[in-house]
């Protein structure tokens, strides 16, 4: 299936201060016909009432099968910490479950994780593939300069756990031609 209607959503400003949710920023990519129109907007949350509203605000047809979301957030954990192999899903649905957005809740809920791969507990969060890859830092370590990184991915799985009907996670799940097509765009900084 063509997708002709693309969205990017950046998770820079995720939540205030006191771990309350803000607009998230994004811009969207769209056919109008031969012609494509470039729109910014901000989105309240990472729903697709929300979403499907603010497209059609902005003069775009929403088809969930025409649809690429491309979010500025991690979709994956390492292997290490995932020895059971879950699927991306499960987390996404844990997040959804969680209390609370901010750090001290992106904190508590990636630290549970970590806690149940007891052979890694003392050692800290493991690089996924794509860090090691690249030689970037591991978006779950605790340092000051990862907590934005770590608070908005943690908003972006607690918003798309809560509802996973409307879509599919390209590098985790078997493609739905009938869905809307959720792809990693995290930019990993590289040494």
């Amino acid at each position: 299936m063509r997708r002709d209607l693309f969205v990017g959503l950046d998770q820079t400003g995720a939540v205030d201060r006191r771990g309350t949710p803000r607009p998230l920023p994004g811009v969207v990519l769209g056919r109008r016909g031969k012609d494509w129109r470039l729109e910014a907007f901000y989105l309240p949350r990472l729903e697709e009432g929300a979403l499907r509203d603010q497209l059609t605000k902005l003069g775009f047809p929403y088809m969930r099968k025409k649809l690429a979301l491309l979010l500025d957030c991690v979709l994956g954990v390492p292997a290490a910490a995932n020895p059971k192999n879950k699927p991306l899903s499960f987390f996404l649905k844990r997040a959804a479950e969680a209390d609370g957005y901010g750090r001290a809740a992106s904190r508590r809920f990636f630290q549970e994780i970590l806690a149940e791969c007891s052979d890694l507990a003392g050692n800290g969060f493991p690089k996924r593939k794509v860090e090691l890859l690249t030689g970037s830092n591991s978006v779950f370590q605790l340092h000051p300069f990862q907590k934005n990184i770590q608070t908005g991915s943690y908003r972006f799985w607690k918003e798309l756990g809560s509802e996973s009907d409307w879509y599919f996670v390209a590098s985790q799940e078997s493609p739905d031609p009938e869905l809307a097509l959720v792809l990693e765009a995290y930019p990993s900084l590289a040494r």
